[in-house]
């Protein structure tokens, strides 16, 4: 018996002291990491059909347009994340907007808020570049 224990022992030891240890789970993202990035429109509840992406970077810079490439109507503008809140204003002398958004859902693939207005609007992460395509 003892032999068959010390068989066991050593034959198992050594296969786990070589075993790789499992794989670590990647932290979660917080708000402020998931929204940097371009979003497209893809849903909203107001009569509005045309496109429009947004642009967050990591330093509280925002910009809107209604194209990816920047060109035709648009402006830029400073955010910042509390909780689930994401007030903005805009920075563009031209064009005065500051409201609060309510971030109703926010991760890898889509964003959805409602505005002080109870306008609802979907976004999904876009993989292309500004300036990249019309």
């Amino acid at each position: 018996m003892i032999r068959t224990f010390v068989a066991v022992y050593i034959v198992a030891i050594p296969g786990l002291i070589g075993a790789a240890p499992p794989p670590k789970t990647p932290a979660k993202k917080t708000e402020k990491e998931l929204i940097v990035g371009v979003w497209k429109r893809i849903e909203t509840t107001q009569q509005d059909s045309t496109d429009l992406f947004l642009w967050f970077d990591a330093k509280g810079g925002m910009k809107v347009n209604r194209k990816l490439d920047g060109t035709g109507w648009g402006y830029a503008a400073k955010y910042e994340i509390k909780g689930k809140d994401l007030p903005y204003e805009s920075t563009d002398p031209k064009f005065a907007q500051k409201e609060t958004l309510k971030i109703l859902k926010l991760d890898e693939t889509e964003f959805e808020y409602a505005d002080p207005a109870g306008i609802r609007e979907k976004y999904k992460r876009t993989k292309e570049e500004p300036g990249k395509s019309d």
